[in-house]
């Protein structure tokens, strides 16, 4: 195909005589020279293409190769009522820097737990992979078979999986910590109904919420957020939106006052939400009914009491939320901590007393607590339930070691001398039955051989300081005396 372009160098005109193989030429113009390229085809791009993603694949394949894999799945379905699947591959390189890849991204017939433990396997398989160290899923029970499945097939692998599989099952923090907070938001209902829909008003239009930042200008508010409607669903979604109507609450109340009319109108308004009490439940898919009624709102000065006290209490779980989540930096060593503090946390509230004379504030988080530490301990009843390879990597941090794991039992948990030296006894050889392990693998000779003594007790060993600065609450106070 030619372009040749007219005199006027508006305008074009097609050519198919012109055309030869897949040799595209343009006219001169203007007395420029005669340019000249090759556009390959569809089929020599598609060819390229491919060559190249096979030539990535297969040296993806052989870095996967030399390192031990952890690896993450999650399932869900969408609103087209399609079941998908996504495995992802976590590894650390020779440089000690953290890496992830997208090994599988597909559809899948349902969430069966043996349906999910054969796509794992078949993923493994199609990699070349058999040096899986975990796999992090969330807690629904169909995980725990898929789980279950996938280690019964492994063990007949001829490089037997690490520990035969002890270690391979890590349930998802992130998921365990959203269903614990989830159990109690139901008490927040209705004022944080309320604040949403001051939310939901302002960001409805351009108009509106032009008219709300001039109002934050009016009252001199230093805050330079910008208020965010939440997901329901999502709980820390709703804690950054009520963190930052909060610091935002005289600019709300200001707008309500200066647009009282048609702000009333809004509220007088139907609104659609999903009523919890009607669910049907078919196929594993929750069908929910709708249901018309008034919009929720204004906030009232109780509303905004309770909000506030609603994200003091949650912004340790926030801190936890954050802090699992991250990507560039390794977070196993900081496991261990996080479930602790989330534990001292729930404990002080759920012991403090409560009479006629607490605050309605008090009381809801008394009420709050107690949910939430029913469902903590659903999980995390004690230490035989949380994943070992927590308490290396917590010992492994220069910053912690051995020493640390002793003095968390004793100080946060509470527990006997006796039992903890147990604890740091296994904990210690587990430690190095690891090392052993990698040395072994990593190394024709077996490494010199170690005096294994006992466990040891609190040593006066220095330890590297840790930064509190950013935390807040139980964590804060129990690494401050850790420094001390």
């Amino acid at each position: 195909m030619a372009f040749e372009g007219s005199d006027s160098g508006n305008q074009s005109s097609h050519s198919t005589n012109s055309v030869t193989g897949n040799e595209l030429k343009a006219a001169p113009q203007n007395g420029d020279a005669v340019s000249t390229w090759n556009v390959p085809c569809r089929r020599v791009v598609v060819k390229n293409f491919l060559g190249v993603y096979d030539a990535k694949n297969q040296a993806l394949k052989e870095e996967l190769r030399s390192h031990s894999i952890c690896l993450t799945t999650d399932t869900w379905t969408s609103c087209q009522n399609i079941n998908y699947m996504v495995i992802t591959a976590h590894f650390i390189d020779a440089a000690k820097h953290m890496h992830k890849r997208v090994l599988n991204f597909c559809v899948i017939p349902n969430h069966s737990g043996n349906n999910i433990g054969k796509i794992l396997e078949t993923c493994l398989v199609e990699w070349n992979l058999d040096r899986v160290l975990t796999v992090s899923v969330d807690n629904a029970s169909a995980k725990k078979v898929a789980i279950k499945y996938l280690k019964n097939k492994m063990s007949g692998w001829p490089r037997k999986t690490l520990f035969d599989g002890r270690f391979m099952h890590v349930r998802c923090m992130a998921h365990i910590v959203n269903i614990i907070v989830r159990a109690s938001l139901h008490i927040m209902d209705r004022s944080v109904a309320s604040i949403r829909n001051d939310v939901r008003y302002v960001r409805s239009s351009g108009q509106r919420y032009d008219a709300f930042k001039l109002c934050v200008e009016k009252e001199k508010i230093p805050c330079k957020k910008v208020c965010v409607l939440d997901v329901p669903t999502r709980w820390n979604s709703t804690f950054i939106m009520l963190d930052t109507a909060l610091e935002l609450k005289k600019a709300f109340n200001r707008m309500a006052d200066e647009e009282d009319a048609r702000y009333r109108s809004y509220l007088d308004e139907d609104e659609e939400l999903d009523d919890e009490n009607n669910q049907n439940i078919e196929a594993e898919t929750q069908v929910r009914q709708r249901q018309a009624r008034k919009r929720v709102g204004p906030p009232v000065q109780a509303d905004w009491d309770k909000a506030s006290v609603f994200v003091k209490f949650l912004n340790v779980f926030y801190d936890v939320i954050v802090s699992v989540s991250a990507q560039l930096h390794p977070t196993a060593n900081e496991a261990f901590h996080d479930l602790v503090t989330v534990k001292a946390e729930l404990d002080e509230l759920f012991y403090k007393p409560i009479d006629s004379d607490s605050s309605e504030s008090e009381k809801v988080l008394f009420g709050m607590a107690n949910k939430m530490r029913t469902k903590y301990k659903k999980y995390f009843r004690s230490l035989d339930d949380i994943n070992e390879l927590f308490f290396v990597a917590l010992v492994l941090d220069p910053r912690y070691k051995l020493k640390n794991f002793y003095y968390v039992c004793e100080t946060m948990l509470n527990m006997g001398s006796e039992e903890i030296k147990r604890r740091s006894d296994g904990v210690k050889q587990l430690v190095l039955d690891l090392c052993d392990l990698y040395a072994t693998s990593n190394s024709d000779q077996i490494a010199s051989k170690r005096k294994r003594s006992g466990g040891e007790g609190p040593s006066s060993r220095p330890t590297p300081s840790v930064p509190t600065g950013e935390l807040t609450g139980k964590r804060a106070a129990m690494l401050d005396l850790w420094n001390k």
